[in-house]
């Protein structure tokens, strides 16, 4: 068998690299699968918009926001796809294409889905869904998935 030299084993090491950040990347780009199909809305009416995580005693807010009050189109494309990722919750559904959230924290969400309450408000140009637990465990767990969707889609942590 023959033995690698040194430049080999930095390509060899190189292209694994390379390899392993398209397959996590493609998706996440929405070229492949993925988030694509999450991202036709996200793209269109819904970049005019802002959203973020708020941290409560009792659970979780996921706020957005149309940047205008009066774009009527943005507001009524929240709307729409903050019910449908509500309904996602309802059924225990917590995965989030653009955030690399724990698969053990997603699980751990669903196996507990009876203590969780989703409610959704629409007021204005904001609509937020409410996911609220009187279990301390599932607060924590709640918490912790708010934590590293929001710091993958915004960059920081949720406000508490």
């Amino acid at each position: 068998m023959q033995r690698l030299n040194r430049n080999s084993w930095i390509m060899l090491v190189g292209s694994i690299a390379v390899a392993v950040a398209l397959v996590t990347l493609i998706p996440y780009y929405g070229l492949v699968g993925g988030h694509q199909e999450h991202g036709v809305t996200a793209a269109g009416p819904l970049s005019a918009s802002s959203h973020r995580y708020e941290i409560l005693p009792d659970g979780v807010d996921m706020v957005m926001t149309a940047e205008s009050d009066t774009d009527t189109a943005t507001i009524t494309a929240i709307q729409t796809h903050m019910q449908d990722e509500a309904a996602r919750f309802r059924a225990g559904d917590y995965a989030d294409e653009m955030a690399m959230v724990s698969a053990e924290l997603i699980a751990s969400l669903r196996d507990h889905q009876a203590d969780i309450t989703v409610t959704v408000v629409a007021a204005g140009a904001t609509s937020t869904i409410q996911l609220r637990s009187s279990d301390a465990a599932t607060v924590a767990r709640l918490t912790a998935w708010a934590s590293q969707i929001s710091a993958e889609h915004t960059g920081h942590t949720p406000n508490p």
